[in-house]
């Protein structure tokens, strides 16, 4: 029996939705992902896989992370006084400051039941419970 790894790669800055099921479209069908999840209140991805393809699976996810930041985000001056940590610079953002995310909550923001939820619980009627049980933490 093959045995499976389970690992976080987290996000900073903070996806948004669409940066999510971005990143999740491009990479679940990498060889040996078994399931790749989105966890908002933290936020990191929980990667589900075999073990001698994690390295490749880290990278495939870290390398859209990095792709996402290049065009989305850039770095703040030391000088500047902002209660940020990046500056956005598209119009249409995949992420967000930290600071944001934190004062608004991951509550704020509409993540698709597929990419926070295994794929039986997203489709059935459970995953808004799960979420509104989640939201009571």
């Amino acid at each position: 029996m093959a045995s499976i790894v389970e690992f976080y790669i987290a996000c900073n800055p903070p996806l948004l939705p669409r940066g999510v099921s971005e990143v999740i479209r491009r990479v679940q069908d990498a060889e040996g992902l078994l399931e790749i999840l989105y966890e908002p209140h933290v936020p990191w991805f929980k990667c589900i896989a075999l073990p001698n393809q994690r390295q490749q699976i880290t990278a495939a996810v870290q390398d859209n992370l990095f792709a996402i930041a290049e065009e989305d985000v850039d770095t703040l001056d030391i000088e500047e006084k902002a209660d940020g940590d990046i500056s956005i610079i598209s119009g249409d953002p995949r992420m967000t400051p930290w600071f944001e995310y934190q004062s608004k909550g991951s509550n704020a923001y509409e993540f698709a039941d597929g990419d926070v939820f295994p794929e039986p619980i997203a489709e059935a009627k459970a995953a808004r419970e799960m979420r509104r049980a989640v939201r009571w933490r």
